[in-house]
């Protein structure tokens, strides 16, 4: 398996995990995923680790409920573009501003 000429696959049960943390002994799911590291130590290998995520068959994120920081993130390039806008704006009657009160 690890030199490549095997493959294999592990199990997991998600059931079990999200059960020891609905009880509160554990924090193993998170967002749908389980984090893994694996050690491995044998004949000719004096060392490997490796490490990364399970992800839950048939998972989806909840939906984000509609919120003003959303609305934000939506619209925050024309938001940019207005307070530009308005900045250049502001710098030209202040300029006119300025030159006629001479």
């Amino acid at each position: 398996m690890l030199t490549g000429l095997k493959e294999n696959s592990i199990e997991l049960d998600f059931s079990k995990l999200e059960q020891s943390d609905s009880t509160g002994a554990s924090r193993f799911v998170n967002g749908g995923r389980v984090f893994f590291e694996a050690n491995i130590f044998g004949y000719h290998t004096y060392s490997f680790t490796t490490k990364g995520f399970f992800d839950k068959e048939g998972y989806e994120e909840p939906k984000l409920k509609d919120s003003g920081i959303r609305w934000f993130l939506n619209n925050l390039n024309d938001i940019i573009q207005v307070k530009v806008a308005l900045a250049i704006t502001s710098a030209c009657l202040l300029f006119a501003l300025f030159c006629s009160c001479r």
